[in-house]
């Protein structure tokens, strides 16, 4: 009988492995050796794909920016016409987010604004992240008919409620969706 190869792992694999170890136990335990014992492989096979943990780190924050902001704009732009439609499409996204998905569930965003407290990298990430997001909600107010100076603390408003809204999911289980939906109403 042939003998069963291991499968392959991706640089992906590795990366939904350690938003999980993130999530879970935070940036410290972001380690080749810890990552190889949960996916029961060998510290090899990651530095195969990355050269050193920094630079997985810097990519574990470049998959983030990308996925976490910039596609959830291409999708409410991409699903909506200008106006308040793309509002509440935004909201109805973020607060869909699976609690336990395979890159760490509601707690990996606030593990990586614990990282960013003692990492310059995750620091420098979360301000271009927070930054985009929050210019990104501005635009979507504008869109709607206010001036530009009661779109940014409306942005910024929403902005809190989402990430305060976040944090308390990851804690107990409430109904972010209802809560967003609540919230957007009142700055509409």
């Amino acid at each position: 009988m042939p003998r069963k190869l291991p499968i392959s792992l991706t640089p992906n694999d590795w990366l939904r492995a350690a938003f999980v170890q993130l999530a879970a136990a935070g940036v410290q335990a972001i380690k080749a050796e810890v990552l190889a014992k949960q996916l029961k492989t060998t510290k090899g096979s990651f530095y195969w794909h990355f050269k050193d943990v920094p630079t997985f780190k810097a990519e574990m924050l470049k998959l983030w920016e990308a996925e976490a902001t910039r596609s959830i704009m291409l999708a409410v732009t991409s699903s909506a016409p200008p106006g308040p439609q793309r509002l509440r499409v935004l909201a109805q996204i973020v607060s869909q987010m699976n609690a336990e998905n395979d890159y760490g569930g509601l707690r990996a965003e606030p593990a990586i604004r614990e990282w960013a407290r003692v990492e310059l990298q995750a620091a420098t990430a979360m301000r271009r992240v927070d930054s985009a997001r929050i210019a990104f909600v501005k635009k979507l107010f504008v869109e709607c008919g206010m001036a530009a100076r009661e779109a940014r603390l409306r942005a910024e408003l929403f902005y809190s409620g989402f990430l305060g809204l976040q944090a308390m999911a990851a804690i107990k289980p409430i109904d972010v969706g209802l809560r967003m939906g609540e919230l957007l109403k009142l700055l509409l």
